[in-house]
């Protein structure tokens, strides 16, 4: 595995999805740079009008809604939207997620080590 994506940077999608077709032309070795797209949206947007929503909250109801879901059980603890598109061969470095997550894959294979909190200290986080 490689090193996971550290850098910032100020990609739009579609400059994103061109290097990540890139990769997954070219199988992308470990050791060359993968990269994440992310699109984040404030908890206070579901307060707005749904007419205001960008396309991620309108686009998924589910976790903007106002009102508990399934995917939002407590919508004023909830801190917002964090969407995360990776290519192949992208890895992320050991970490801890406070909040609920959900994958969805859309092509392709990911593998994930989950281990329960109290693991934490055993893992280096």
């Amino acid at each position: 595995m490689g090193p996971p994506p550290t850098r910032d940077n100020d990609w739009s999608y579609a400059t994103w999805a061109k290097h990540a077709r890139y990769a997954d032309r070219v199988q992308l070795p470990f050791h060359e740079p993968h990269y994440y797209w992310q699109s984040s949206v404030s908890a206070k947007e579901r307060s707005n009008s749904k007419d205001t929503w960008c396309f991620i909250s309108r686009d998924l109801p589910s976790f903007s809604n106002p009102e508990p879901t399934f995917f939002g059980f407590n919508p004023p603890e909830q801190k917002g939207i964090q969407c995360r598109f990776g290519e192949r061969g992208v890895t992320a470095a050991t970490h801890y997620d406070s909040g609920r997550n959900m994958v969805a894959m859309v092509s392709g294979a990911k593998r994930y080590v989950l281990a329960p909190p109290n693991q934490c200290a055993k893992l280096g986080v």
